[in-house]
């Protein structure tokens, strides 16, 4: 039955219930609902709060005034509702509401306003606008990278510089590849000497990469390459987000990330610069355990800073295991922070054939290039060390980031060291310079 279709007689028991049962500023429709189900009446909420401010007035209707209502509809939805006099817009529910913008975002709202009367000292019944804001949130969800990826890249590209390139048709030598490994750079890294014996900052990073990249490309410049392949990645940032790993592990680290990553993107861009004044530049970004996420925003970074130039290309795939094809060589890579056993490493090549079959039928010599050990490899030769699977080799490549706290306390230490790799485009593997580094 509605409240319209009661006598006069019913109708004033009503209204008794209802100033008995219904505390004025309590606004939850869960407990009008379950009024309505004990009454057996049909009735609009808002009337009733209209009809209870007029009724109660003064004290009660200040009460109204500052009333509000969070609630959790669910794990990813949200409602807020407030009544108040000075309450007016959406930005006003959201601060008095303590909503978390980073959290939350706004599906849909209301707002509208009714009169409310209270008597005044004089005792004259005065009236005032009462507003209400009602707000629908939803949870924010985590970046898509396939979103974020056509956004940046298409802002970037409008800003992406033209390039004059010198030409690399004419090449006297032989069909060479210069593999440029600065793996396990972990541009943010925070290491205080008279813990660590080591220092290790964003300044120390930098210096000592851009050290390590032009050194082994100016002794590896007077073979005339035919192609450059840059290996950006493997740990290239020491934190993902908030100073921690792509799994949320706690990092010492130098600054704020944003800058760190801004050192690490200007580093990368300067070096494939340089390096495309030799050759061809191939960037191969390979993500590590430490920057999964943030290596891949490098990677869109850099395809789009040089889109306009050809001479140098840029492979970003989100596969932990990427690859490389120099005419009879194979070269695969992946960070290794789940290839630490002997078991995992042999592994590698029957995932090798199994991803790339048709080059795998069509190549002679095959090898796989891991990061990660810089700083759990105790043995002075042990990164260097190759270790032969069947006819596939694989190599732990060394770091050129000094040891942190955690590393220390633990006993692991590293040699200091980047090196750029020679492959034969028909004969295989020529060798390989390596640069040193003191901490």
């Amino acid at each position: 039955m509605k409240v319209t279709d009661l006598t006069p007689q019913e109708f004033r028991k009503f209204k008794e219930i209802i100033k008995a049962t219904v505390h004025f500023n309590y606004t939850s429709g869960q407990a009008f609902d379950q009024l309505k189900a004990d009454l057996g009446y049909e009735f609009n909420i808002r009337t009733i709060q209209r009809w209870l401010a007029k009724e109660k007035g003064g004290e009660q209707s200040e009460e109204v005034k500052g009333s509000c209502r969070i609630e959790q509809t669910g794990s990813e939805e949200q409602e807020v509702e407030l009544l108040s006099d000075k309450v007016v817009t959406l930005e006003d529910a959201l601060r008095k509401g303590g909503v978390d913008r980073d959290r939350w975002d706004v599906e849909r709202f209301i707002v509208n306003s009714w009169e409310v009367g209270a008597k005044g000292p004089d005792g004259r019944i005065r009236t005032s606008p009462l507003w209400q804001v009602k707000v629908w949130l939803k949870a924010k969800k985590g970046w898509d990278p396939t979103e974020f990826k056509q956004i940046l890249a298409e802002d970037l590209r409008k800003l992406a510089p033209s390039y004059r390139v010198p030409s690399h048709d004419d090449n006297p030598y032989a069909p060479v590849l210069i593999e440029l490994s600065i793996f396990d750079a972990h541009f943010g890294k925070l290491a205080w000497a008279p813990e660590t014996n080591q220092d290790y900052d964003l300044k120390i990073c930098r210096s000592r990469y851009m050290k390590a990249g032009r050194d082994l490309l100016a002794r590896t410049s007077y073979l005339n390459p035919e192609r450059i392949l840059y290996v950006v990645g493997n740990d290239f940032f020491h934190c993902d987000h908030k100073g921690l790993t792509t799994n949320g592990t706690p990092q010492d680290v130098d600054g704020r990330w944003q800058k760190a990553f801004r050192v690490g993107k200007d580093c990368a861009i300067t070096l494939a610069e340089e390096a495309s004044q030799i050759a061809p530049v191939d960037i191969l970004i390979v993500p590590g355990n430490h920057d999964r996420e943030k290596a891949f925003c490098l990677g869109e970074v850099l395809a789009a800073r040089f889109h306009h130039n050809t001479n140098i290309t840029v492979m970003n795939d989100p596969d932990v295991y990427s690859y490389y094809r120099w005419g009879k060589v194979l070269l695969g890579f992946v960070h290794g922070d789940n290839h630490g056993s002997d078991k995992k490493r042999r592994e590698l090549p029957q995932t090798m054939a199994t991803d790339r079959p048709k080059d795998w039928s069509e190549t002679v010599w095959r090898e796989w290039h891991l990061g990660h050990f810089h700083s759990e490899l105790e043995d002075v030769w042990h990164y260097r060390k190759v270790e032969h699977v069947r006819d596939l080799a694989v190599r732990v490549l060394p770091s050129l980031s000094s040891t942190d706290a955690w590393h220390r306390q633990s006993g692991y230490c590293s040699v200091l060291a980047a090196e750029a790799h020679i492959y034969h485009k028909e004969r295989g593997r020529w060798g390989y310079l390596v640069h040193a580094t003191e901490a």
